[in-house]
C-alpha cells in the first residue's frame, strides 16, 4: 500500500537548511533531497500560523475557508474573535483521506485544536493547556502517562534561554516519539507530524546566531541536527519502498531589523479611535512599555509559574491567551475590543485593516480605501526602507465564498520589518525583542516512488500539497481547491505522471457510498 509522511518543519528556511546539508550537518535531509525534487514553497497572506497551516490542509486560499489570522474581526457585531480549528469552513486532507477509508494521524499540528474525528487519530495543538487535545478522547491519558505528554513548555526563550533550550529540546524528541509510538497503536498510511518549537527558537536566537555568539550562535544549528536525527528515526519506523517523504513548511525566515506600530499610526492618523475611559491597569502598563516579557519574567523570578499554569482552569487559560500582549511586547488584538470605539473608528487593524462601513458608506469605500492604500504604500522606516513590499484589496489576493469577512486591505511586509499591535507611542522599534521574523517562501521536499532526483523545482505554493498527496493516493480531488497536482516532480513516463487528474464537485460525494460507511464507523449515523 501506498504510504505519505509528511512532517511540517514549522518556520523551515532553505536559507539555513540548505547550507547545513550541504556541509553534511544534516545528513536525512541532505538525502531526501539528494533523492527527491524540492524548491520553496510560497505561503499564504499572511503568511502567519493562521491561516498557513489551514491553508496547506485544505489546498484553499482564506477567502474559501473563513480564516484569515489568529483572530477575525466582526464590526457589525464589535467582536474580535480568538479562531480555532472549528472555525475552518472547509473538510481538511485527512477528511477525504479518511472518507476514503485511510488510516490517518495527525500530530501537533498548530490550527487543529480541538481535535475533530477521523479515521485514525489525531494530536492537536493548542497555545494553551487542555485536557482534551486529542482524537480519540482517552488518547491524552495514554500519552499523558506513557510520555508524560507536554503541550507546552514551563519555561519560555523569553524569560529564561538556559533553561527553556534543553525544555524545548526535549519537546522536539518527545514529539517523535510519541509518532513512533503512535504509529505501531495504529499503523496509519498517512502521518503529519509538525516540529514547531523550531520556529520560536528562530525567533529568539537569529540575531546570536548571525553574531556568532560564543554562547547562543549554534542554538538554532544544534536544533536543526536534533530535528534531523529525528526525521531518521521516524522515516526507519514509518517508511517502506512504496513510502512518499514530504518535508514542508508554513512559511519561511528571515533577519528581523525593525517592528512597526501600526496602531499607533491609526490612531496618529485619526482612523483608529481608542475609549480612554476603558485602560485599566494592564492597559497602562503596556502604554508605559512594561511587556509581557517582563511580567513573566517577574513570575518566573517568583517560581510561580509552574503554579498558575496548574491552578489555573484551562477554559480561563484560553480567555486569558486572548487578553494578554504578545511575546514581542505589542498587544494581542483581542484585547483591543474593549478598547477600541467602534462608533468612531473607521479602520479596524489586526494583520490586515477592515474598514467601519458604518462610518464609510458604499459610495465613499473605494475613495476612502484607495486613499489609505497609497498612504501605506509611502510608510518608511527610519532607515528609508519601504515598509511594505506590497499593498493589496482582498479581492486581488483572495477569492470564495467568505470574502466579505476577510481584511479589505492586506499587504505584504518587507522581509527584514514586522507589524506589531501596542498602546505605546513608540511607531518605530529598531531593537525589537525578536531578531527572525517570518519570510513568504518556506520550504518543500518530496522524495518516493517515480520522484523526480536531485531536482529544484519552481513555482510551488502551500495550496498544492493537499491536491498532490490526494493524487499520490489515488483520491479524487475537490474542484474547489486552489491548489494544483506538482505533475513537474513526477519522473517522465511514470505511472503517477501519467495518470489522470480527478477532480469532483464536492456535492458530489453525497453520492459515494463510502462516505455513508466512513460516518457510520464514526459513530455519525
Amino acid at each position: 500500500m501506498t504510504k505519505v509522511l509528511v512532517i511540517g518543519l514549522d518556520g523551515g528556511t532553505w536559507n539555513l537548511i540548505e547550507p547545513l546539508a550541504k556541509e553534511g550537518k544534516l545528513p536525512t535531509i541532505a538525502d531526501l533531497m539528494k533523492n527527491g525534487s524540492y524548491g520553496d514553497l510560497k505561503s499564504t497572506i499572511p503568511y502567519i500560523t493562521f491561516p498557513a497551516w489551514k491553508c496547506y490542509s485544505t489546498g484553499k486560499n482564506p477567502g474559501k475557508i473563513g480564516i484569515y489570522e489568529f483572530l477575525n474581526v466582526d464590526i457589525k457585531k464589535q467582536k474580535v474573535i480568538v479562531n480555532n480549528s472549528s472555525h475552518c469552513k472547509s473538510k481538511e486532507l485527512w477528511d477525504y483521506l479518511s472518507e476514503n477509508n485511510i488510516v490517518c494521524g495527525v500530530l501537533d499540528m498548530p490550527t487543529t485544536y480541538p481535535p475533530k474525528k477521523i479515521n485514525g487519530f489525531m494530536v492537536s495543538h493548542s497555545l494553551v493547556d487542555v485536557p482534551d487535545f486529542t482524537y480519540p478522547e482517552n488518547l491524552a491519558d495514554e500519552l499523558r502517562s506513557k510520555f508524560n505528554y507536554k503541550l507546552n513548555p514551563h519555561y519560555h526563550v523569553w524569560v529564561n534561554k538556559d533553561l527553556a533550550i534543553p525544555e524545548y529540546k526535549d519537546i522536539i524528541n518527545q514529539r517523535f516519539e510519541v509518532a513512533k509510538y503512535l504509529i505501531e497503536r495504529y499503523n496509519p498510511s498517512f502521518l503529519h507530524v509538525t516540529i514547531f518549537r523550531i520556529d520560536t527558537i528562530q525567533h529568539y536566537f537569529w540575531k546570536y546566531m548571525e553574531n556568532d555568539d560564543p554562547k547562543y550562535g549554534k542554538v538554532i544549528e544544534d536544533f536543526w541536527k536534533l530535528i534531523d536525527t529525528g526525521i531518521k528515526s521516524l522515516m526507519n519506523k514509518f517508511c517502506d519502498e512504496r513510502t512518499y517523504v514530504i518535508l514542508m513548511s508554513d512559511h519561511g525566515f528571515t533577519k528581523l531589523e525593525g517592528t512597526f506600530n501600526i496602531v499607533r499610526w491609526l490612531i496618529k492618523k485619526k482612523y483608529l479611535i481608542l475609549k480612554s475611559n476603558k485602560l485599566n491597569l494592564l492597559n497602562i502598563l503596556f502604554s508605559l512599555g512594561v511587556s509581557s516579557d517582563r511580567l513573566i519574567s517577574i513570575i518566573t523570578k517568583l517560581k510561580i509559574y509552574p503554579l498558575l499554569n496548574a491552578i489555573i482552569p484551562y477554559n480561563l487559560q484560553k480567555r486569558l491567551y486572548s487578553l494578554i500582549p504578545t511575546e514581542k511586547g505589542g498587544v494581542k488584538a483581542a484585547r483591543l475590543e474593549s478598547l477600541i470605539d467602534w462608533k468612531k473608528s473607521k479602520v479596524i487593524s489586526i494583520r490586515g485593516i477592515y474598514i467601519n462601513k458604518d462610518i464609510i458608506c458604499n459610495k465613499n469605500y473605494e475613495k476612502f480605501r484607495s486613499k489609505l492604500i497609497n498612504e501605506m504604500k509611502n510608510i518608511r522606516s527610519p532607515k528609508g526602507d519601504k515598509l511594505f513590499n506590497a499593498v493589496y484589496r482582498k479581492e486581488e489576493i483572495y477569492s470564495g465564498e467568505y470574502l466579505n469577512h476577510a481584511p479589505d486591505i492586506l499587504t505584504l511586509i518587507n522581509d527584514n520589518y514586522e507589524i506589531v499591535y501596542s498602546l505605546s507611542e513608540r511607531e518605530w522599534d529598531l531593537n525589537p525583542e525578536w531578531s527572525g521574523d517570518h519570510k513568504l517562501s518556506g520550504i518543500f521536499c518530496i522524495s518516493g516512488p517515480a520522484i523526480r532526483k536531485n531536482v529544484r523545482i519552481q513555482g510551488a505554493t502551500i495550496y498544492d500539497l493537499a491536491p498532490t498527496i490526494l493524487h499520490i493516493l489515488g483520491i479524487p480531488i475537490p474542484k474547489d481547491m486552489d491548489g494544483r497536482v506538482l505533475k513537474e516532480i513526477f519522473e517522465e513516463g511514470s505511472e503517477l505522471s501519467m495518470r489522470e487528474v480527478k477532480y469532483y464537485e464536492e456535492n458530489e460525494r453525497n453520492k459515494i457510498g463510502k462516505k455513508v460507511k466512513y460516518l457510520k464507523g464514526l459513530g455519525k449515523i
